[in-house]
């Protein structure tokens, strides 16, 4: 039995965890005297992508959630080895007074939120607004989804994103 395969000989495939996977495989080096080890971590890989990963970027059953912020904050992070592909997006302004306007940015840099290709939702008083993505727009580590607001009370916003995890 191989050195990869002897630190992970004690998980089963289905709890086993990609940061398992990362930390046992970081140890290789990839030169002739690793072969072994290199077949092995490429067996397990197959092996751990048919339970888990039957199909790269398809969205994983089970796993659609919601996260909801209050004005101007960052509306969805994930952690490292998640992707998550957002379905949408919807903004509540709960005040009665002004509208407030928003944009949504990508990594830092503005999503277009009209089917024009504007940047910025105006949210009238005590109304909403929900942004379907049709394209896919996808979340990561590097890339979080975050909510300006441009004009109007923050306080008054709730956006409230709609997501599945997908395989990768």
């Amino acid at each position: 039995m191989g050195e990869i395969r002897n630190q992970l000989k004690s998980q089963n495939l289905g709890a086993l965890l990609p940061t398992s996977i990362e930390q046992v495989g970081s140890a290789v080096f990839p030169d002739g005297a690793t072969l072994e080890d290199q077949m092995d971590f490429t067996q397990i890989i197959q092996a751990w992508s048919s339970v888990h990963n039957p199909t790269f970027g398809s969205p994983i059953g089970s796993t659609g959630a919601k996260n909801s912020v209050t004005g101007a904050e960052t509306l969805l992070s994930v952690s490292k080895s998640v992707v998550a592909q957002i379905q949408v997006i919807e903004f509540a302004n709960a005040g009665g007074a002004a509208p407030v306007v928003v944009s949504l940015t990508w990594n830092g840099v503005k999503l277009p939120l009209t089917s024009q290709g504007e940047v910025e939702l105006a949210i009238a008083p005590s109304g909403t607004a929900s942004v379907p993505f049709t394209k896919e727009l996808y979340v990561d580590v590097n890339s979080p989804l975050a909510v300006l607001v441009a004009s109007g009370t923050g306080s008054d916003l709730t956006s409230t994103v709609g997501y599945l995890q997908t395989s990768q």
